[in-house]
C-alpha cells in the first residue's frame, strides 16, 4: 500500500478541502501516509502525529497545492502526548482540526492466549504485552474524545477555517475489527 494515493470520489465539490485542517495519527506511513498525501493534494492543511517523521516528499505535495503540513512526534498510547498533538494544531493553525483521522495502529505482539502447555509454559509468569490494546483501542477512544472536544472548541470560539463546515472523525480499522481471525484474539 505504500506510496499509493487513495481514490477520492468525484462527488466532492472542487475546493471542498482547501484550507481545512486535518489531524492524522500514524500519518507517516501506510494508510495514514496515503491519506495525508491525498488531503494535501486537495489543499487541506495537515497535522501528522507519529513516532517517526513523514517522508520529505510530502513537503512537495503540500507546496503544489498551497497546503501546509506540520509534524509532531506523538505516542498515541500516552494521553498527554496525544493532547499535546491537538494543542500543536491549535498553536500552528489557530484552530483545532475538524477532520480527525484515528489511524495509528499496530499488530498484536506475542501470544496473549496461546500456550505450549498450560502446566509448563513459563510465559504465564510474565505480564503480557498489552500495547495492542493501548494503541488500537484506548488511543482510538482518546483520539475521538479529544477530537470531539476540539471540534466543539472551534465552534464555541468561532475559530478556524472550518467553522460552519461539517466535521468528521474517521477511524481506521483492519478486517480484524469486523470479524475474528485466527491468531488475533484481541
Amino acid at each position: 500500500m505504500a506510496n499509493q494515493v487513495l481514490e477520492i470520489p468525484q462527488s466532492f465539490p472542487p475546493g471542498s478541502f482547501k484550507g481545512r485542517i486535518a489531524l492524522i495519527t500514524g500519518g507517516s506511513s501506510g494508510i495514514g501516509l496515503s491519506t495525508t498525501q491525498t488531503l494535501l493534494s486537495l489543499g487541506c492543511n495537515v497535522v501528522i502525529g507519529d513516532l517517526s517523521p513523514p517522508p520529505s516528499s510530502l513537503s512537495d505535495v503540500a507546496s503544489k497545492s498551497g497546503a501546509k503540513l506540520t509534524f509532531q512526534k506523538c505516542n498515541v498510547a500516552d494521553y498527554s502526548s496525544l493532547l499535546a498533538l491537538f494543542k500543536h494544531s491549535k498553536s500552528h493553525f489557530r484552530a483545532y482540526p475538524s477532520l480527525v483521522f484515528a489511524n495509528a495502529g499496530i499488530a498484536e505482539r506475542g501470544k496473549l492466549f496461546t500456550f505450549d502447555s498450560p502446566e509448563t509454559d513459563p510465559s504465564i509468569e510474565v505480564e503480557p504485552d498489552y500495547s495492542v490494546i493501548d494503541i488500537d483501542l484506548k488511543a482510538v477512544v482518546s483520539t475521538v474524545r479529544i477530537g470531539m472536544w476540539g471540534i466543539k472548541q472551534n465552534s464555541d470560539e468561532g475559530a478556524g477555517p472550518d467553522v460552519g463546515k461539517d466535521a468528521s472523525i474517521v477511524i481506521t480499522a483492519s478486517m480484524a475489527g469486523y470479524a475474528g481471525q485466527g491468531g488475533l484474539p484481541v
